[in-house]
């Protein structure tokens, strides 16, 4: 069983977005595209900002593991599983950056309708 992203359109690094649509009780801020975010780029602090590149990339590194080991999958429950243990760990590393669930889907909506932003946080996370 292979895991398969349904995000398109966006720069962020797909591994970053794919987690969170993947992960259940976080919501899939994928879905959200289209609505006004609740905050302005402009009061996101460079320091949110640095914090969620760093978030992003570790929960770029779970999902590439989840894709992996969920090639080896063999039943729907063993995938649960898996999810939710990659779940977990995408929470921990969000919050290890100082930011909560929220705070993270928050600024990944605001990057979704602001390109400057959007690019702002790429370059950030390429570093």
């Amino acid at each position: 069983m292979t895991i398969k992203s349904g995000l398109s359109g966006l720069t962020l690094p797909a591994a970053a977005l794919l987690a969170f649509a993947l992960a259940a009780p976080l919501p899939a801020a994928a879905q959200m595209e289209g609505t006004q975010p609740p905050i302005a780029a402009e009061d996101l602090t460079d320091e949110q900002l640095e914090a969620f590149a760093a978030a992003a990339a570790e929960v770029g590194e779970i999902t590439q593991q989840l894709q992996i080991q969920a090639q080896a999958i063999e039943t729907e429950q063993e995938l649960m599983e898996l999810q939710e243990q990659a779940n977990m760990q995408m929470v921990e590393a969000v919050e290890e950056q100082g930011l909560t669930v929220d705070e993270y889907n928050m600024i990944f909506q605001v990057a979704q309708v602001d390109p400057e932003l959007n690019e702002r946080l790429v370059q950030m996370m390429q570093r």
